[in-house]
C-alpha cells in the first residue's frame, strides 16, 4: 500500500507545483504583451502559433517516448526550455522579435509539459491511473492559487516578479521530476517499430472524433457565456464571480470522477457529462438575467471534470498496447489543442451571422454528434 501511495503523493505534488509554476506566466501573457504595445491581432496570432508548435512537438515527443519508453528526460528538458522562454519573455521591457518568439515557445512548452505529465501519470500504474482525477484536481488547485494568491506579487512589483517566483517553483518541480520514477519498460523486448495504422484503429479514431466535438464546445463555452453575460450588462465583478464559482464546483468531481468511472463505467459517465454540457449551453442561452446565469454554474459539477477524467481513461483504453504514450499525446493534441485553435475562430465568424444566444444554442445542438457516436459504440470499456 505504501509503495503504491508514495508515487501517487509524488504526482499530487508534481501537478500542484507545475500548475503553480505555469499559472502566472500564462495568465499574465496578455496583460504583459498589451503593456508592450502589441495589438489584439498580434496577441491572438502568438497564441495560435504557440498552440500549433505545441501540437507538433507533442506528435514528435509522443513517438520518441514510446520508442524509448522514457518520459522523464523529455519532461525535464521541456521544462528547462519553458523556464528559459519565461526568462526571455518577461525580462524584456520593449517589444521585439525575441519577446514574440519567447511567448510562442512559452505557450508551446506549457502545453507540452502538461501533456507529458498526464502521460507519465497514466503510464505509472493502474492505481495512479484510477486516481487521475484527484491528481488533476491538485493541478486545478495550483492554478487557482497561482492566479489568486501569487498574482499579488506581480501587482506590487510588476511583471518582473514572475521571474523569481518561476525560478523557485521551477527548481522545486525539477527536483521532484528527477526523484519521480520513470515509466516502466515493457516486459518483452520488441524490435519492430510501432505502426501508426495500428494506433489509428477504428475505436481510437472514433473516440478522437467524439472528444474533438466535445472539447470544441468546452474550448469556447466560457468565451461565449461571458459574451452573453456582457450583453445582459454584467459588471467585471460578476464575470469574475462566474469563473470563481465554476472553479469551486469543479474540484469535488475531479476527486470523485475516478470513482464514478469505476462504479458505472466510462461510457455512461461520459454520456451524462455530454448531456449536462448540452443542458448547460441551452440553459445559458435561455437565461434572461445575470443571477440566473450565475446559478447555472452548478452544472459545471457534471461537465468539465467528468469529461477530462473520461477522456484520459477512454483514450488510454483504446490506444494500441505498445503506443499508450503516443495515443495520449497525439489524442490530446488533436482533440484538445487543435479544437482549441479552430473553435474560437469558427465561433467568432458564427457570431457575425447570429446572436450570442443563437451561438449557445448551436453549441448545445452540436453535442448531439458526439452523443450519437458514443451511443453507437459497442462494447464495454475498462473502468480502470
Amino acid at each position: 500500500m505504501n509503495q503504491d501511495r508514495r508515487p501517487f503523493l509524488s504526482f499530487l505534488i508534481v501537478f500542484l507545483l507545475f500548475f503553480l509554476f505555469s499559472s502566472l506566466p500564462s495568465g499574465m501573457m496578455t496583460p504583459f504583451l498589451t503593456s508592450l504595445g502589441y495589438t489584439g491581432a498580434q496577441i491572438g496570432t502568438l497564441f495560435s502559433l504557440g498552440a500549433i508548435s505545441g501540437i507538433l512537438f507533442q506528435f514528435i515527443l509522443g513517438r520518441l517516448c514510446d520508442r524509448y519508453r522514457r518520459i522523464k528526460p523529455f519532461a525535464i528538458v521541456s521544462l528547462g526550455f519553458g523556464l528559459f522562454s519565461i526568462v526571455l519573455f518577461y525580462s524584456s521591457s520593449t517589444a521585439s522579435l525575441l519577446v514574440y518568439l519567447g511567448g510562442i515557445a512559452m505557450s508551446a512548452c506549457s502545453r507540452l509539459v502538461s501533456s507529458l505529465l498526464d502521460s507519465w501519470a497514466l503510464e505509472s500504474g493502474e492505481s495512479i491511473r484510477r486516481n487521475y482525477g484527484a491528481i488533476r484536481a491538485f493541478g486545478a488547485l495550483g492554478f487557482s492559487i497561482g492566479l489568486g494568491v501569487l498574482v499579488v506579487f506581480v501587482e506590487k512589483n510588476g511583471f518582473i516578479a514572475i521571474l523569481p517566483i518561476c525560478f523557485v517553483l521551477g527548481s522545486a518541480l525539477t527536483v521532484m521530476l528527477v526523484m519521480l520514477p520513470d515509466v516502466k519498460r515493457h516486459t518483452e523486448e520488441i524490435h519492430e517499430r510501432p505502426n501508426l495504422s495500428t494506433l489509428f484503429s477504428r475505436d481510437y479514431t472514433i473516440w478522437l472524433v467524439v472528444f474533438f466535438f466535445v472539447f470544441f464546445v468546452v474550448g469556447v463555452e466560457d468565451m461565449t457565456i461571458t459574451l452573453k453575460m456582457l450583453s445582459l450588462g454584467a459588471k467585471p465583478g460578476q464575470v469574475a464571480l462566474y469563473y470563481s464559482m465554476q472553479a469551486a464546483f469543479e474540484l469535488p468531481l475531479f476527486f470523485l470522477g475516478g470513482r464514478l468511472v469505476r462504479r458505472f463505467g466510462a461510457k455512461p459517465v461520459l454520456i451524462l457529462s455530454v448531456i449536462a454540457l448540452a443542458v448547460k449551453m441551452f440553459y445559458f442561452a435561455a437565461s434572461p438575467t445575470i443571477p440566473l446565469m450565475l446559478a447555472g454554474t452548478i452544472l459545471q459539477l457534471f461537465t468539465f471534470p467528468l469529461i477530462m477524467v473520461c477522456s484520459k481513461q477512454i483514450i488510454y483504453a483504446v490506444s494500441a498496447e505498445r503506443q499508450k504514450i503516443t495515443g495520449q499525446m497525439w489524442g490530446g493534441a488533436i482533440y484538445g489543442n487543435l479544437s482549441g485553435i479552430l473553435a474560437p475562430a469558427i465561433i467568432g465568424q458564427l457570431s457575425r451571422y447570429m446572436t450570442i444566444t443563437g451561438s449557445l444554442v448551436f453549441l448545445g445542438g452540436m453535442l448531439g454528434i458526439p452523443l450519437l457516436l458514443i451511443l453507437l459504440q459497442k462494447g464495454k470499456l475498462a473502468s480502470s
